[in-house]
């Protein structure tokens, strides 16, 4: 007869997502190897779940980080068994420009602080711990690909951040273990991964031709091997730091859906001259790439573009190859509160390629903006009411099943437009969203804030 202690025991199945709940929010201070220590039954049960033991997220601090990884790594790569795919995620936390970019698990624990540890270091300084880190990061790897590159099969996701400092290049050894067989891999995201070489040299990652989503943000890598068969890329440079290389590693992605640009004017991004398959085309930064002028995108129905110094959609309008026609949805970011309104003439030249634009996407669904972009957007809706132009543009889609939509992407909030609307609902929501650009003198705080800054 079982004992009530036996009818207690939770079953194996249960144990299995109970664990992986944990592991989701495992820290190096609250391990998976917490698990083993509860009971008997646990260790037994989380020791029985090979996959549970699968997936590395390596973030490595000060110098106690990485002691912990070199003792925590063999082990869990016995525990998870020679079968199970790897997920693989390093990064050197300790050498990220912002904490807002490091994992949550990490904000605020002092094994992070980038702050030097050597209290005789000059402030700002670096200490052993940065080196220590970027060099158990590249041993890491070198473990997780197994003798000869054994496990590299194995290998599903990596993500790569050895930190933001631009001088550091990878090691030998880093190069070595990159250049095997991943046959396997589903998803790479590099940040900040140079390597020497040229493009003659042995290829980083060969036969990743699985790969369906890359994210490859301020490398330098000669000899990348091209992700044809991707879905969803990531690509370009967010630091303005070191000399970017031409990145081709796209050239033959033709069917490509989702695409995010980080792009510079003086650097390249290879790209095919059709992409028929893309939906989502998100351009970050401030320079739109020329090349995108003589690309075709049928399907695209999603846009995002950034205003910083120069209004991006006139530029956008005029590039062939985009069907404004089909987009459903459209976001303007800005990065600062203001956008670059120097004079009433610059405003005007602003609002009439907003109002051209609402004009011709006629399947536009959405439109997301914030700051300076928002306000512009915001007048020249309640100007078209004003001047008799409202009727026919995109918000005014009385009578239309589906409605549109505006969003405050700072905020969060959104607003129907239904086509009803006046000069007075419109100058309302402005003040909501927007305290500081009253409408009765909007133009003239859109000049404000770039004359305080050029005043020249």
């Amino acid at each position: 007869m079982a004992s009530n202690h036996d009818k207690a025991k939770l079953s194996f199945d249960i144990l299995g997502f109970i664990f992986t709940h944990y592991a989701e929010g495992e820290t190096i201070r609250f391990p998976l190897e917490t698990l083993l220590l509860v009971c008997r039954d646990w260790n037994r049960a989380a020791l029985g779940h090979r996959a549970l033991w699968s997936s590395f997220r390596i973030y490595l601090g000060h110098d106690d980080t990485s002691i912990m990884w070199n003792a925590r790594l063999p082990q869990r790569l016995t525990r998870c068994g020679p079968d199970c795919s790897l997920d693989i995620d390093l990064r050197n936390i300790l050498d990220l420009p912002d904490e807002v970019e490091a994992p949550e698990g990490t904000r605020g624990d002092e094994l992070y602080n980038p702050w030097t540890c050597d209290p005789s270091a000059e402030p700002g300084s670096e200490c052993e711990c940065f080196n220590i880190a970027r060099t158990c990061m590249e041993t890491s790897l070198n473990e997780l690909s197994g003798p000869n590159g054994k496990y590299c099969s194995r290998w599903r996701t990596l993500r790569l951040e050895p930190g933001h400092t631009p001088w550091r290049i990878g090691s030998g050894l880093l190069q070595d273990t990159l250049s095997y067989p991943t046959l396997n891999l589903k998803a790479v995201y590099f940040d900040h991964v140079r390597l020497e070489g040229t493009a003659t040299d042995r290829l980083v990652l060969p036969n990743a031709s699985n790969v369906h989503d890359v994210t490859i943000l301020d490398c330098k890598l000669p000899s990348l091997h091209p992700f044809d068969s991707v879905c969803e890329a990531q690509i370009g440079w967010k630091d303005l730091s070191g000399d970017p290389m031409p990145i081709i590693a796209l050239h033959g992605a033709k069917q490509a859906q989702r695409l995010t640009l980080w792009a510079l004017s003086f650097a390249t991004i290879q790209l095919p001259v059709q992409l028929h398959q893309l939906q989502a085309l998100h351009i970050k930064g401030s320079h739109i790439p020329a090349e995108l002028a003589t690309i075709e995108f049928p399907l695209l129905n999603d846009l995002a573009v950034c205003w910083i110094a120069q209004n991006p959609i006139s530029t956008i309008m005029g590039y062939r190859g985009i069907p404004i026609e089909n987009l459903r949805r459209i976001t303007i970011t800005t990065p600062f509160e203001s956008v670059e309104i120097n004079s009433e003439d610059a405003y005007t030249e602003a609002s009439e390629s907003v109002l051209e634009l609402f004009r011709r996407a006629t399947s536009l669904r959405n439109v997301s903006s914030s700051g300076g972009a928002l306000a512009v957007i915001l007048k020249t809706l309640w100007d078209a009411i004003e001047n008799g132009q409202y009727k026919g543009l995109y918000p005014s889609a009385k009578g239309s099943v589906e409605r549109a939509w505006i969003t405050d992407l700072k905020g969060g909030d959104t607003f129907e437009l239904d086509g009803e609307e006046t000069v007075e609902s419109l100058q309302a929501l402005c003040r909501q969203w927007l305290p500081y650009y009253e409408p009765e003198i909007l133009v003239q705080r859109l000049i404000e804030p770039y004359s305080v800054i050029f005043p020249f």
